[in-house]
């Protein structure tokens, strides 16, 4: 996993709008590191920081080139320091923050006793994943529990010494940050600024590909181990497309590149029936730079001391368990509301 990642010099680009942008960044970061030198413990000008380092990853690491441009653009046209800043802000609320889902146990559990659209997902989905991936976790190659107990056939697939684990589906894309927003005018402003990100980006077709149920198409889903499901929701774990293989009719196939502790560097997702989609590769490459970006900046490590942040778990836990709304009125409180107190002080 990478870690955090000052901006720094070490920037070339052959379009001059992108090195302009990399150096106001830089001249910018420049500034808030000079004003932490004196005031080391003060939160919201740290949270500058981060949004800053935002702008300037995302600059170099964005999904496609087309994200780059954007963001380049972005940069140089922002009117002043502190409305770039401001579009940090934009960028860790309604792009870092649709992927990084909250992870207490607590949490977990007010969400199964609140949404029975998740026991719809397990009962109609799942199946259909765990079959196309052969009934097992699609990175480490564990075999689920349950079809394990069912099916004859897979009690003779299981290897020497496997113990069979259960599987979890994990979206992509977030159900409760991207769908169901029509009756909360809340949600309905935050998904319609992440779906504006993910277009801005060069991705228009997304939203309509994954509006409403087809949020639980089979190329939003990958069916792992409950472990690792933790990971990949947390953004400490991600897969990067490598290769493109059709074996045959009946058969496909995608390579991806794993970043993630004891796990193979490259594994090959394959589809067991032909009417059963692969995980897109667009979608993960998007959360593979969402991945990329949070740690370089320190988003993730923001967005866990405010998770520990005693006094507002109950405010967390009102959002759901999602951070694209868990924590959206406490970073916007953070970094908006006193943005302009610190900005120059």
């Amino acid at each position: 996993m990478p870690g955090i990642e000052p901006i720094g010099d070490d920037f070339t680009h052959p379009n001059m709008s992108f090195v302009s942008a990399h150096r106001r960044c830089r001249r910018v970061e420049k500034d808030l590191m000079a004003q932490l030198t004196h005031k080391l413990t003060d939160m919201p000008l740290r949270k500058q920081l981060v949004n800053i380092w935002i702008m300037g990853h995302l600059l170099k690491v964005g999904p496609t080139d087309k994200a780059k441009s954007h963001i380049s653009t972005t940069i140089n046209t922002e009117a002043t320091d502190a409305s770039l800043i401001s579009r940090g802000v934009f960028y860790d609320r309604f792009f870092i923050r649709a992927f990084h889902k909250a992870k207490t146990l607590a949490e977990v559990h007010e969400k199964l006793q609140s949404c029975p659209s998740d026991h719809h997902e397990k009962v109609i989905h799942l199946p259909q994943a765990l079959a196309r991936d052969n009934y097992r976790c699609v990175l480490s190659d564990t075999m689920d529990r349950k079809p394990y107990l069912e099916y004859d056939k897979l009690q003779t697939q299981k290897r020497e010494g496997e113990l069979p684990l259960t599987t979890q589906c994990a979206h992509i894309f977030s159900e409760s940050t991207y769908v169901g927003t029509d009756s909360d005018p809340v949600k309905k402003d935050y998904a319609a600024n992440a779906w504006t990100i993910i277009e801005d980006f060069g991705f228009p077709q997304i939203h309509q590909e994954l509006k409403g149920e087809n949020i639980h198409h089979l190329e939003n889903i990958l069916t792992l181990e409950y472990s690792l499901r933790d990971h990949f929701d947390d953004l400490t774990l991600w897969l990067e497309p490598a290769i493109i293989a059709i074996k045959s009719a009946q058969r496909k196939s995608i390579t991806f590149l794993i970043c993630v502790w004891k796990l193979p560097h490259f594994v090959e997702f394959t589809s067991t029936r032909s009417d059963l989609s692969l995980p897109s590769k667009e979608y993960l490459g998007i959360h593979a730079a969402c991945y990329c970006v949070a740690p370089m900046s320190d988003a993730v490590e923001y967005l866990n001391l405010l998770e520990d942040d005693d006094p507002f778990k109950s405010k967390i836990r009102s959002y759901g368990s999602d951070f694209g709304d868990a924590l959206a009125a406490r970073l916007y409180d953070v970094s908006e509301a006193r943005l302009a107190a610190t900005v120059g002080a």
